[in-house]
Order: structure tokens, then C-alpha cells, then sequence
């Protein structure tokens, strides 16, 4: 993705429509991520050290992408998730790459760690001059121990506990590009409702074409892991993914 030509701008760009297809959401005056590292930088601390140790902030880059996934450049608090620089995007990151979303921006959402922890979530994104994403600042706050506090203290006061306003986001926060891959593929597999030795062919390509709009296949060699969890071959991986871009099997996949 080439950068395109200099433009004089004196504030963030948000057009309502891209001529050239790509998203209008967050359009700065900026062709390359590293134009505002630093002063994200400079945000990301402020926020991790104003909020706590239980606030995790991370910066991506994904002009340097590189499809094995390493776009974290800066993070703060990292062990909320155990992520580190180098480590990689999550899936929500690998979908806001591939659908070319005007506003994939997600503010206070209710995500979890592998380890079953309660995240509250913001993830914004950032796109150059000419339209491209080229990184987001993600804010993670681990609040476990004030809803396990809030359960005690309903408990002893005798108030039922309500239900969540929202359900959970399904966010994969892995140490290397391969983990949030394979989180990929088992949800993928799941919607359809059947174990994989059950999958028939409409099943399979329903599986490779929801991986597809998800980004999974923007990751080196994601047609190997994808093959081993469908028992089949990388070739046969390819010729589903042919056909599901072409239109064939169901839309998603799902039975009922």
C-alpha cells in the first residue's frame, strides 16, 4: 500500500465518502504511523499512569505488517494480557484490516483474557491521508476484582445480580500471531455446529469463507494451520476459498 501524494491539511480529514474505496474513519494528515508514535507514545503513558497498573495500553502499527503479524510497537502494562512489542494484532484487528470498515472504532466493550479475566475495552483506529489503516491505540483495564467486589457486596446486601448490558467480545489477545489464527479457525469451525469429522464440503467452505472476511488469510501460511483443522490439504484449502469468494456453499454456515 503505497502512500499516496502529500496534501496540505491542517486538522484530521473525515469525508463522508472515498473515492478510492478505502475507509474515511479517523483520517489523519499523516502518510506513515511512525509520524504519530511519538506523541501516542506520550498518550499511552499518560493514560497507563494515570489509570493504574490494571490499564493496559498498546499501540499498532500495521504499516508493518508483514503478514506474521507483529504490529505491536509500544505498550504499557502488558501484563494484563501478557503481550509484549513484537507481539501481535488480535482478531478484531486482523477484521478491521480486512474489511476496509469506514469505523471499526470500539469504545468500552466487556472482553476477556485467556485466564478468564473481565476486560473493559476501547480500540480506535487510525487511517492516512490517502485512507489506509496504518494503526490503533487499544486501552484494556483488567476489572476483575471490582465485579468479583461487586458480587460480594450485592451478595451481603441481598441484591440479586443483574445481567451484563452487553455480552462479551470475542477477543483474542495472543503472544504470537499463530494463537489469535487458531482462535480463528475453532470459532470458525464452531458456528457450524458440528464436530469437523462431520463437516460436509458447503460446511467447510462456509468455515474458509467466514475466516476470509474475518482477515485470517491476510496471516503467513494461514492455509496450513487452516488445513490441519479441517483434516485436509492446503490445495483444498485454496479451491474452498476460490469458490467461497466466487459465491458458493451458505452464507455462514450455521444450521437451525
Amino acid at each position: 500500500m503505497p502512500p499516496g501524494a502529500r496534501q496540505a491539511h491542517s486538522a484530521a480529514v473525515v469525508d463522508p465518502v472515498a473515492s478510492d474505496g478505502h475507509g474515511t474513519g479517523n483520517r489523519l494528515p499523516v502518510d506513515e504511523f511512525a509520524e504519530l508514535k511519538d506523541a501516542l507514545i506520550a498518550i499511552a503513558r499518560a493514560i497507563a499512569r494515570t489509570s493504574g497498573p490494571q490499564c493496559e495500553v498498546v499501540l499498532h502499527d500495521y504499516r508493518e505488517w508483514d503478514r506474521s503479524g507483529s504490529t505491536i510497537v509500544w505498550i504499557e502494562n502488558g501484563d494484563v494480557t501478557g503481550r509484549r512489542i513484537g507481539g501481535p494484532t488480535t482478531n478484531l484487528g486482523l477484521e478491521a484490516l480486512k474489511s476496509g470498515n469506514d469505523s471499526p472504532d470500539r469504545f468500552n466493550y466487556q472482553s476477556r483474557t485467556k485466564d478468564g479475566r473481565t476486560l473493559r475495552s476501547t480500540s480506535i483506529y487510525f487511517r492516512n491521508r490517502t485512507g489506509n489503516l496504518i494503526g490503533s491505540l487499544c486501552i484494556n483495564v483488567d476489572v476483575d476484582a471490582y465485579v468479583t467486589a461487586r458480587a460480594a457486596l450485592d451478595g451481603l446486601l441481598g441484591v440479586p445480580m443483574e445481567p451484563p448490558v452487553d455480552a462479551d467480545v470475542a477477543e483474542t489477545f495472543g503472544t504470537d500471531i499463530a494463537e489469535v489464527l487458531d482462535a480463528q479457525i475453532q470459532s470458525a469451525i464452531a458456528r457450524t455446529g458440528k464436530p469437523v469429522a462431520a463437516l460436509a464440503r458447503d460446511d467447510r467452505i462456509a468455515v474458509v469463507r467466514h475466516l476470509d472476511d474475518k482477515g485470517a488469510f491476510l496471516v503467513k501460511r494461514a492455509a496450513d494451520r487452516i488445513a490441519r483443522a479441517l483434516g485436509t490439504s492446503r490445495v483444498t484449502v485454496y479451491a474452498y476459498l476460490e469458490e467461497a469468494r466466487s459465491g458458493g456453499a451458505s452464507s455462514n454456515g450455521r444450521k437451525g
